[in-house]
This record gives C-alpha cells, structure tokens and sequence, in this order.
C-alpha cells in the first residue's frame, strides 16, 4: 500500500482536501473507513505572500517543507495547492509528485480531448505555464474574456475568504455552463473546485488529484 504525504497549506484548501480525501477513500472501502495519510503542515504565511511567482525565498522554503515531509518517508505526496506546483517543478524532490498538471493532462488525452478553457487565479489564466503544457501536447488552450477572467478571480477570492454569495456562485455557474456548450473546462483553483458543478466536460485537477492518490493508496 501507498503512504500518502500531504503538505497541510491553507486551512481551507487543506480541509477541503483531507474531506475529500475521506470521502472518495469511503465511497470505495465502505464502512466508516477514512482515508490513512500522513501529514506535515506547514505555516502558510511563509509561503503566501510569495505566491504566485517562483522566487529564491519561495523555492528555498518550500524545498525546506518538503524535505521535512520526506523525512516521514511517504511513497508520494499530494500538495493542495495548484498554483505551488509552478515552484515545485523547479525543486529537487525525490519523492514522486502526485502532479495535478501531469494526471489532468493524462485524462484529457485518454478522452481525446483536443480543446480547454482554464478557470484558475488570474495569475494562471493568463501566464503560459499551464497553456505550455496542454499546447505541447496538441490541446488547444482558449482564454476566457477579460470580464470572464476578472469574474472568476474575485469569485475564487470571494470563496476564499468564506464571503461568496448566492448570487455570485449562480454567477460562476452560469459562466461554466456557456463555456462547456463549446468547449472543456478544466478547473485548476482548489476554491472554484469547491464549487465544481460536476458536469460533463468539466476536468477539475483538484478532483483528479485526489482520486490518483485513493488510487494509489488502495
């Protein structure tokens, strides 16, 4: 069986995860089973403010947290926080990555999947990191309009300070509804998959993360 690590970062993206975590590991084991992992939390203030961008300081902590996590001796880890894997590329870590790029990626190629739009920070939707690894692989990446972008933005925001309102998430999903009528969607922000509306053409890597890792575990 898998050891699973998990590197604890924000409260909430860390619950988020740990909740479904348990569940997907108690749909498949039944019972009162919960999902056995190991955890290193770590003081996200030490990493926030540095986010999104890859830096010295950031590298050096994060690379700090995940040798402290490789001494618990996991077989991979799972780290709840899509935009830290920008920095997680750039380190050397011996423990395999449970990579919610490299496992998104692997299930839009097994659906023949050709075409995407990224809801994610404004940050990610509008860089080249994610769009450099779908484009390599012959999936196109579209954009959502500026206003699209401002929207998703403040609304991941909004969930992350626990303060989005019905409106909003009526919103947000009326947004993703128009976007899936032509194209997938790949949700690549832990606080939009926390209202994923677990459509069809919706790829959301927080999901297909966690599922790897009940895989792996089981």
């Amino acid at each position: 069986m898998c050891v699973l690590g998990l590197l604890g970062l924000g409260n909430y993206s860390t619950l988020f995860y740990i909740k479904e975590l348990n569940q997907q590991y108690q749909q498949q084991k039944g019972g009162y089973s919960t999902c056995p992992f190991i955890m290193l939390n770590t003081d996200f203030n030490t990493i926030n403010p540095y986010l999104p961008h890859p830096s010295e300081t950031l590298n050096r902590t994060v690379q700090h947290y995940i040798h402290q996590l490789e001494t618990l001796a996991p077989d991979c880890i799972l780290i709840p926080n899509i935009t830290l894997h920008q920095t997680i590329d750039l380190l050397k870590i011996n423990t395999p990555i449970l990579h919610p790029v490299t496992l998104c990626l692997q299930k839009l190629q097994k659906n023949n999947v050709n075409s995407i739009v990224i809801f994610a920070t404004k940050h990610t939707m509008t860089s080249s990191y994610l769009p450099q690894y779908f484009q390599s692989k012959h999936i196109d990446v579209k954009k959502p309009t500026p206003s699209d972008v401002d929207f998703i933005d403040t609304f991941r925001q909004r969930v992350y300070h626990q303060q989005e309102s019905p409106e909003e998430i009526t919103q947000f999903y009326s947004i993703i509804q128009r976007y899936t009528q032509t194209t997938s969607v790949v949700l690549a922000c832990t606080e939009l998959s926390i209202y994923n509306p677990k459509a069809n053409g919706i790829y959301d890597m927080v999901q297909i993360q966690i599922q790897a890792a009940v895989d792996k575990i089981l």
